[in-house]
């Protein structure tokens, strides 16, 4: 996975590199105020020529220039402010990740509204089952950091980030287990593996519980079947 680490918009003056940005489906980027008048309008149009629609999990690659200045820019779509939830902010942020991948060694982004989110979808995206073979060699990303705007911003951005490496962690751990050969998912291996976290407690210990709960579904031909049916006891 790549690092996630917190960039001001201090630093973000001197950054060249490949920028991430969010925009809903009228166009107008999400948690950019720090772009000038000048950039907005060239995003604005830039958007427009690429018949870029905002739809979520929708990225769209470009170039602006403003105020002499060049942007390197991966917007994801949103989709419609009225139908926004997290989870359209997660898919969107892990098809950000998707298309920076092979794009760029570091990708700076300006979370919305929620930095864990982002962070969560981010991350998820960045998933590989290495166990029985090799990674994409293509993937070249590194680096991801987000941005914060105040001192305060940031307290609360360390947090949420820390947050989103927890669940993530677990979730990352849970599809590797869901992924083992049924010859490596024998009564001892299991054992082995919940005593690698003796001292678990807190939000670790909740996460890891429900992410061994989520495995015992997967696992469930019952659970399969209501999934496919979309039926359930009520």
């Amino acid at each position: 996975m790549p690092s996630i680490a917190l960039a001001s918009l201090k630093e973000l003056a001197d950054f060249a590199g490949l920028l991430g940005l969010f925009a809903f489906d009228d166009g107008s980027a999400a948690g950019a105020a720090f772009l000038s008048n000048s950039e907005k309008k060239a995003l604005r149009a830039a958007l427009k020529d690429e018949d870029f629609r905002g739809k979520a999990g929708e990225v769209a690659s470009l170039r602006i220039t403003a105020g002499g200045r060049e942007r390197r820019l991966l917007v994801a779509g949103l989709g419609s402010r009225k139908n926004f939830t997290s989870d359209s902010l997660r898919k969107s942020a892990a098809a950000l990740y998707r298309a920076a991948k092979k794009r760029a060694k570091e990708l700076w982004v300006a979370p919305h509204a929620d930095t864990q989110v982002v962070v969560e979808g981010l991350r998820l995206a960045s998933y590989q089952n290495i166990q029985y073979r090799a990674g994409c060699k293509e993937t070249i990303l590194e680096s991801i950091k987000v941005l914060y705007v105040t001192p305060a911003d940031k307290r609360k951005a360390e947090g949420e980030i820390e947050r989103a490496q927890i669940y993530t962690d677990s979730v990352c751990w849970v599809r590797d287990l869901v992924n083992l050969a049924p010859s490596d998912k024998s009564p001892e291996r299991m054992t082995e593996l919940a005593k690698s976290y003796p001292a678990t407690n807190g939000l670790v210990k909740r996460a890891l519980n429900q992410a061994l709960r989520e495995l015992l579904l997967a696992q469930s031909s019952d659970w399969a079947f209501i999934m496919a049916t979309g039926t359930h006891v009520s």
